[in-house]
């Protein structure tokens, strides 16, 4: 249990909150969007600066097939505090580009987060928000997921673009190091 209760301090610490004014935007649906071309792997690309953990590495995710709208998705990762890889597995439930995630937390139970798909073309790379409200300010989420580990086209432009359309101020994005990485199926 102690060594439980140490990953999610861990897990936690590196999501350290950066509270803006405010609630959060409204961020639309996109009524053509197909989640089951999202099945397969993916490698955490891109992430705002407040959101690196440079402790972690080989960050990525794998989406299983669909049944329905709804699937599993492994987040994966190599901590170079603990030394190991680590991997949490949520349910997801897909409604459109909106993503509905429960997570199983040994002692704390479920906890729910949801996640819309900002962009995406499918086979190279999908933009990834989520925010939540504390009070009269909120937090975000937001990461770019790739095919490939180390790809050669920068996607910086194509996300300032994305949160320019919903009215969202642009972020330092930062390169997550997947280099030397040796990424196991799962």
């Amino acid at each position: 249990m102690l060594r439980v209760a140490i990953y999610l301090c861990l897990i936690v610490g590196s999501f350290a909150y950066y509270l803006q004014p405010g609630l959060c935007p409204s961020i639309p649906y996109q009524d053509k969007f197909i989640p089951s071309k999202l099945a397969g792997r993916w490698y955490k690309y891109q992430c705002p600066d407040y959101l690196l953990d440079k402790n972690s590495t080989c960050q990525g995710l794998d989406i299983a097939t669909f049944n329905g709208g709804t699937t599993n998705i492994i987040f994966f990762d190599y901590s170079g505090v603990s030394k190991m890889s680590s991997r949490i597995a949520v349910g997801a439930h897909f409604e459109h580009s909106r993503i509905a995630i429960e997570m199983h937390v040994p002692g704390f139970g479920i906890t729910e987060e949801e996640l819309h798909i900002l962009d995406t073309d499918y086979y190279s790379y999908f933009i990834i928000i989520g925010c939540q409200e504390f009070g009269n300010q909120h937090y975000f989420r937001l990461w770019v997921d790739t095919r490939e580990k180390d790809p050669k086209i920068d996607y910086t432009d194509k996300v300032n673009q994305a949160l320019k359309n919903l009215g969202i101020h642009p972020y330092n994005f930062v390169k997550v190091d997947n280099q030397n990485c040796q990424f196991l199926s799962y």
